[in-house]
C-alpha cells in the first residue's frame, strides 16, 4: 500500500530527469536534473532520507560547477547510508562529453573522461551495498553507440578500465543492470541492429571479466525503449520491463527469465545411470532413485541454486549396487531444514555425471 504523497521541491518543478534508490532498509536517495535559468543550464539537485521517506534533507545544488548536466542521472547507495550518483555531462571549459560520478556529500570526478571522440549517454550504476559499484553506459566513441562497462571495488575511489560489451552494426543504448549472486551481473539494453529497436541481454558470472553472447529478448514490428531489469529475492528469476509500440502506441511490456546456474540439468541415454526424483516438487520428503548399469563407484550430492553443496549421500565408500535409492527430507548434512527453492541432485559414477532439478516447497 502507498501512503500520502509529499512535495520535495516547492520552487522549480522537477524536470522528469530523476532517479531514486534505496539500501533496502531506511536510506533513500533522490536526484533531479533541473534547469537553472540564471545560468541557462541543467544542474543537479538532491535529497536524502534516513527514515524510509518520513523526512528529507538536501535540496542543495551539489553538482554542476565544473560540468553541466546533459541527461538523466542514476543513483545507488550502500548499506552504511553512502549515496552514489552518475550522470552524463558536458565539461564547461571545452564542451566535451563525459560521465560524472559523485557522492551525495558533494565530491565529484569524471569517471568516464573524454576518450577522444563521440558522446557518452544513459549511465546506469548499481551497488552491491558493500562498496562494489558497477557502471554501464552507451558510448559513440566507435562511430555508432555501443554499451560500455566498468566497476569499482572500493566505493568509487578507483575504477577499472572502460570495457566494451557490444559490437553491433546498429546503436546500442539505454542500458540497465542488476546484480545476482556474488560475481553475477545481468545487463539489458535497446539495440537497433535488427532495423527496429529491440531489447537485448547479456550476463557475466565472473564479476565482469568475461561476458556471454548477446541475446535478443524481443522480436516484434514495433520499437522498444526504456528497458529496466530486476531480480527476485532468491536470485533465481530476472524480470524485464520496457516500452513497446507494437500495438500502435506506447505500452509497457514484461518478460521473466529463469537464471541458469553452474549446476545444469543433463540428458540421459539408454543404459546409463538413470536418475529419477519422485515426487517432484515435494514438501516433506522425496525419493531419489537411480540405476547404476556399469556398477561403477558412484556418489550422490545435492546443490543449491548458487552451486553450493548442501547434502551428500554415502560420499566416502561410494554407491556400488545396480539399483539404489535415497529418501531426502529437505535437510542439509547437519540436519537443518533448507529453505524452499530449486536444488540440483547430481550423480557421479566414474566419468559419467547426471544432474536433475528438484523443487522444495515449504
Amino acid at each position: 500500500a502507498f501512503g500520502m504523497y509529499a512535495q520535495y521541491w516547492a520552487s522549480e518543478p522537477p524536470s522528469g530527469f530523476n532517479s531514486l534508490c534505496s539500501d533496502r532498509s531506511n536510506y533513500l536517495l533522490f536526484y533531479d536534473m533541473q534547469f537553472v535559468p540564471q545560468y541557462y543550464e541543467y544542474r543537479l539537485l538532491g535529497k536524502a532520507s534516513t527514515d524510509g521517506g518520513g523526512s528529507w534533507a538536501g535540496n542543495a545544488n551539489w553538482h554542476g560547477w565544473s560540468t553541466t548536466g546533459d541527461g538523466t542521472p542514476c543513483t545507488a547507495c550502500d548499506s552504511n547510508d553512502i549515496g552514489y550518483l552518475v550522470w552524463p555531462a558536458v565539461v564547461t571549459s571545452n564542451h566535451l562529453s563525459v560521465i560524472m560520478f559523485g557522492y551525495a556529500s558533494g565530491t565529484e570526478i569524471q569517471v568516464v573522461p573524454y576518450p577522444g571522440s563521440g558522446y557518452r549517454e544513459d549511465p546506469y550504476i548499481e551497488s552491491n551495498l558493500a562498496g562494489r559499484l558497477y557502471l554501464v553506459w552507451s558510448d559513440s566513441r566507435d562511430g555508432n553507440y555501443e554499451i560500455y562497462f566498468k566497476k569499482s571495488t572500493d566505493g568509487g575511489s578507483t575504477w577499472s578500465n572502460d570495457q566494451r560489451l557490444t559490437n553491433a552494426s546498429g546503436n546500442s543504448t539505454e542500458p540497465a543492470l542488476v546484480l545476482g549472486n556474488p560475481g553475477e551481473i545481468y545487463v539489458v539494453w535497446i539495440d537497433t541492429r535488427d532495423g527496429n529497436s529491440e531489447v537485448y541481454f547479456k550476463y557475466s558470472e565472473d564479476d565482469g571479466t568475461t561476458w556471454s553472447a548477446d541475446t535478443r529478448l524481443t522480436n516484434d514490428p514495433g520499437d522498444c525503449s526504456g528497458t529496466h531489469i530486476a531480480i527476485s529475492p532468491d536470485k533465481m528469476n530476472l524480470y524485464v520491463v520496457w516500452n513497446d509500440t507494437r500495438d500502435g502506441q506506447q505500452e509497457v511490456y514484461f518478460k521473466r527469465g529463469t537464471i541458469l546456474t553452474g549446476i545444469a540439468e543433463s540428458s540421459q541415454t539408454e543404459k546409463e545411470n538413470h536418475l529419477n526424483i519422485i515426487p517432484n516438487p515435494f514438501t516433506e520428503k522425496t525419493e531419489i532413485r537411480f540405476t547404476n548399469y556399469n556398477l561403477r563407484p558412484a556418489t550422490l550430492k545435492i546443490y543449491d541454486a548458487s552451486g553450493r553443496m548442501v547434502k551428500s549421500f554415502n560420499p566416502a565408500s561410494g554407491i556400488q549396487s545396480q539399483a539404489s535409492g535415497f529418501v531426502w527430507d529437505g535437510t542439509d548434512d547437519s540436519g537443518r531444514k533448507l529453505p524452499a527453492g530449486v536444488y540440483f541432485v547430481q550423480l557421479e559414477a566414474g566419468d559419467y555425471k547426471a544432474t536433475e532439478k528438484v523443487i522444495l516447497l515449504r
